[in-house]
């Protein structure tokens, strides 16, 4: 076994100093994987023999809160599938450096406020006040509304990573934010828990179609992700003719969807020719209504929307272009509505 050494020297009434030599041990480490996540778990050198198999899954479980905002009450097992016994001692069950995996058998979800709140010390980020208060209100409304703070994406992060588990909000309200299609894919971690969101707005991001793809990839198959989603506003991020099978793909996860904004979305009549997104309009048979206006559909786009929906739903068009409105002035993107 390598070993560290450190020399201490001692004086004896005058007589040359001597030099002892003390082997120091490295610590002993153990990885627990938890849900795809390991982590790599250290036991103090002076009480390795001490600590119990629920000391560690309580580390664990720690690490795992701070990552990602749930605190998971675990049970752990070797790779073969022995479970290990609480009360055992770690050493006398595990090696050095050896990976165990942990079985979670319940959640224990602390207020989303506090869940924030672990999420900022853990990504070294402020903590702002108006999002706390929102988070806060949200526990009893349901409701979480964040508009116009154009918050950017290490701002939001934190936020998004608190929202897993929130499985009674109904209402996500980003709207005039810079998440960015990072954001999309964080956002994507939390919406398979959020089976009663029924509004999501994402209006003026900055999500392209990329942002699309991010929020429903990963998930776990055999069902949607969005299963009470009724209105998804897109509108007025540069989406572009490109986002027709990402936006497919987003459609597919919201079978009960009542209302799609597309406004200002860099869109043109080749969107529309894409068989896979006329297929997941056609699908809808709760919609009833599109809002297209501020793109550059013309009267061939406009007759393949009205021919890719059911009879009776409404869509909203125009022939201006997006290019001839001042997009960025439906939101002040010079200011940071974060308060500290």
């Amino acid at each position: 076994m390598c070993a560290l050494w450190s020399s201490n020297s001692n004086s004896n009434g005058g007589a040359a100093g001597s030099s002892e030599r003390v082997a120091i041990e490295p610590a002993m480490r153990v990885r627990v994987n938890v849900e795809g996540k390991v982590f790599l778990i250290p036991l103090p050198r002076h009480e390795a023999d001490e600590r119990r198999i629920s000391w560690l899954a309580g580390e664990a479980s720690q690490r795992y809160y701070a990552a990602n905002g749930r605190w998971p009450q675990l049970t752990l097992y070797t790779k073969d599938g022995t479970a290990l016994g609480s009360d055992d001692i770690v050493t006398d069950l595990v090696t050095n450096n050896e990976e165990i995996v942990a079985s979670v058998e319940t959640w224990e979800m602390p207020p989303v406020a506090e869940r924030y709140a672990s999420a900022c010390e853990a990504a070294r980020t402020p903590r702002y006040n108006n999002i706390t208060a929102a988070l806060r209100m949200a526990d009893s409304t349901h409701c979480l509304r964040l508009r116009d703070l154009a918050m950017r994406l290490h701002q939001a992060r934190p936020l998004l990573r608190s929202l897993p588990g929130e499985y009674a909000l109904t209402v996500l309200d980003l709207s005039g934010n810079r998440l960015g299609d990072e954001g999309c894919k964080e956002l994507g971690h939390a919406l398979p828990s959020l089976d009663a969101l029924a509004t999501l707005n994402l209006l003026g991001n900055e999500v392209t179609q990329r942002g699309l793809r991010e929020l429903v990839d990963g998930g776990s198959a055999g069902g949607p992700r969005l299963p009470a989603l009724c209105n998804l506003e897109l509108g007025f991020n540069l989406l572009g003719d490109a986002c027709a099978r990402p936006l497919a793909a987003v459609l597919a996860h919201a079978p009960r969807l009542a209302s799609l904004g597309l406004c200002a979305c860099d869109l043109t009549a080749a969107v529309f020719q894409d068989a896979a997104l006329a297929g997941a309009l056609a699908a809808l048979e709760s919609l009833r209504c599109v809002d297209a206006t501020w793109n550059e559909l013309g009267v061939s786009g406009t007759r393949l929307l009205h021919g890719c929906v059911r009879s009776g739903v409404t869509v909203s068009h125009d022939v201006v272009s997006p290019r001839a409105c001042d997009c960025d002035g439906v939101y002040d993107r010079q200011a940071d509505g974060c308060v500290a």
